[in-house]
C-alpha cells in the first residue's frame, strides 16, 4: 500500500504521517514546507507553497497510483461540494 498525506506536518497530519510510516506503509507528504516540525525525514516530501488545491485541481507530480490518500488540510465550501459528487 503506498499513501499520500496532504498537509502531512502539523497537528494531527503529522501523527497520521508516522502511524503509517512506523506500519510499514511508503508515505508521501504534501505540503507548503513552511511547518518548523521536521516529519520524518526519510519519507517523500512534494513541498509547494500553495497547498491549497481544490480537490477537483492537483499538481501532475502526484497523479500516481495512490492506495489511500488522506487529505489532513480543512475543506470549504467548494470542496465539500465537490466531494459530494
Amino acid at each position: 500500500m503506498k499513501a499520500l498525506v496532504i498537509g502531512g506536518t502539523r497537528f494531527n497530519g503529522a501523527h497520521v504521517v508516522r502511524r503509517l510510516h512506523d506500519a510499514g506503509v511508503p508515505v508521501t507528504a504534501f505540503h507548503r514546507g513552511t511547518s518548523s516540525n521536521p516529519v520524518l525525514p526519510e519519507i517523500e516530501h512534494v513541498l509547494d507553497p500553495s497547498v491549497e488545491y481544490s480537490i477537483t485541481a492537483f499538481p501532475a507530480e502526484l497523479l500516481r497510483d495512490w492506495d489511500i490518500v488522506i487529505r489532513m488540510v480543512a475543506m470549504g465550501e467548494v470542496d465539500a461540494d465537490a466531494a459530494a459528487r
